[in-house]
């Protein structure tokens, strides 16, 4: 009788396990939507004093465009990050540090965010009451504001979540665009985002940063890095193939360089990470 009893508790036991595991492992499709506003378009045109076109400049457009990466459908968790960094982008806040735990428990189960089409009207609206307002302009060049967005899952395990979040931002007129990279991990065991100071051990801070320098030198001749002993960044994460740490443009290169990520592979970085990332990483 005992042994009838503990062999069901050790059934009980192992479905809870095994119930939990598939309850935490998100798997993920890469759908990727595309949203797309065209709003208004019109002729510029410069003309004679005597009022006959003599040149005929192009079209001024509006257009904004979105992407973003769905969860797996029966997947909340997972889109309710998705959506919410989507939105962020959308409303042009500052990613870093949005994602909390009390945020992650107020979205799990949320399957709808804010209307991200409405947000991008909005700021097509506003580059054309711009426009309007300055119509006596004459421009040399079609005009157009554009913003993208992508997720993507970067790491997906029973217990961490990576998200890369990437984007593209040009105003009209402006040099040049403004891309930019934003990569965070969540650790899906005690719903939390993890920042650097709890990936790396306090007391390995200082020996986890000579590796970083060491990566950033063996790089800094082809990037044209100015900073090859910069401090680890905020913008960092755990990936499949180890610890990333990103840069963003100008930071410590020139714009031609292009946004730095550096990978410190985990054979190499492991012993400096704190105990609670070891045992999520499972290493």
């Amino acid at each position: 009788m005992n042994k009838l009893i503990i062999a069901v508790a050790f059934s009980l036991l192992a479905s809870s396990a095994a119930f939990a595991h598939q309850a935490l492992q998100f798997k993920t499709i890469k759908v990727e939507k595309k949203k797309k506003i065209r709003c208004k378009v019109r002729d510029y045109a410069a003309e004679s004093e005597d009022g006959e076109e003599v040149i005929k400049y192009g079209k001024a457009t509006t257009s904004f465009t979105a992407h973003t990466l769905y969860a797996e459908k029966g997947e909340p968790r997972v889109r309710a990050f998705i959506n919410q960094y989507l939105t962020l982008d959308a409303a042009g806040k500052d990613l870093s540090g949005s994602v909390t735990a009390d945020s992650v428990s107020r979205l799990y189960g949320t399957l709808e965010m804010i209307d991200i089409k409405k947000i991008l009207q909005s700021k097509a609206q506003a580059f054309l009451e711009d426009s309007d307002a300055n119509d006596d302009l004459k421009f040399s060049f079609a005009t157009a504001d554009e913003t993208s967005s992508h997720v993507a899952v970067e790491m997906n395990t029973p217990t961490l979540l990576t998200l890369n979040f990437s984007g593209w931002d040009y105003p009209a007129g402006a040099a040049h665009g403004m891309s930019y990279n934003f990569c965070t991990t969540f650790d899906l065991k005690n719903l939390r985002q993890l920042s650097i100071t709890d990936i790396v051990a306090e007391e390995e801070m200082a020996d986890a940063t000579e590796l970083l320098h060491e990566a950033l030198r063996a790089v800094a001749e082809e990037n044209m890095i100015t900073n090859a002993d910069a401090d680890f960044s905020e913008n960092c994460a755990l990936t499949s193939e180890g610890f990333l740490c990103t840069y963003g443009l100008y930071e410590i290169a020139p714009y031609s360089s292009g946004i730095i990520n550096i990978v410190i592979p985990y054979d190499k970085i492991l012993p400096h990470l704190t105990p609670e990332v070891k045992e999520l990483l499972g290493k």
